[in-house]
């Protein structure tokens, strides 16, 4: 009986890890994305009904030897987990082919004005992923703040090109297109094109879609109109 119950739970733990988790390869990307934790049960529940059957010293002996193992390895691991940085890091290199993973990372390095960094993380997510949408929208954004114009309005277009019902991947290209210090880049007429796009795909309910509006009417000269926007 106990070995069936104990096989019962392994059964079911294991429903997470086989149907929850995505078919892509690509998509888990922390640890805990990776490993579902709950299939330990069992293995946890048969190891402790089997101390259980031990005299009584011999499961302080066994018992008093795991707890000294996992110090050990909360030792070595700890530097692992010393900022949300070296986490996501160790993270990405649990699994090399995970496109989220990259994206994670840039956004830390980002936060940590490590833009270079942030920058080749995310064209490495774009080359396992050349499809993905938000990383093609996250580094359109950071080239722009880095002054690599043409690269940015290229990953932005293809961004809008791929999900073109996405407010936010509109209203990215139409800020870049209306504010670009480079007028070679800049285009007024298709800035508000895409900006009124974003405003009515939110229903008008975001203040910044609003204010990228009103810089692309003011990049028209159509000052009036921008004012009044706002």
């Amino acid at each position: 009986r106990v070995w069936c119950t104990l096989l019962i739970v392994a059964l079911i733990s294991l429903f997470p890890k086989i149907v929850l988790m995505p078919p892509n390869p690509a998509e888990p990307s922390l640890l805990a994305d990776r490993y579902a934790y709950m299939w330990m049960f069992a293995p946890a529940l048969a190891l402790t009904f089997g101390l259980s059957l031990l005299p009584r010293f011999l499961c302080f002996v066994a018992a008093t030897a795991w707890i000294a193992v996992l110090v050990i390895i909360s030792h070595n691991d700890v530097s692992l987990f010393r900022n949300e940085h070296t986490f996501v890091v160790h993270a990405l290199h649990s699994n090399a082919q995970s496109t989220k993973g990259y994206r994670t990372v840039a956004k830390v390095l980002a936060l940590a004005e490590e833009n270079d960094e942030a920058i080749w993380h995310l064209r490495w997510a774009l080359n396992l992923e050349p499809w993905n949408a938000e990383a093609h929208h996250e580094l359109a954004a950071l080239l722009f703040n880095e002054g690599n114009y043409a690269d940015s309005l290229e990953h932005g277009r293809k961004a809008v090109e791929l999900r073109p019902e996405v407010p936010r991947f509109l209203n990215t290209l139409a800020w870049c297109l209306a504010t670009c210090p480079d007028s070679e880049f800049r285009n007024g007429p298709k800035a508000v094109e895409l900006a009124q796009k974003a405003c009515e795909k939110s229903r008008w309910r975001e203040p910044t879609f609003i204010d990228t509006l009103a810089a692309a009417y003011a990049a028209c000269d159509d000052f009036p109109r921008a004012v009044a926007t706002l």
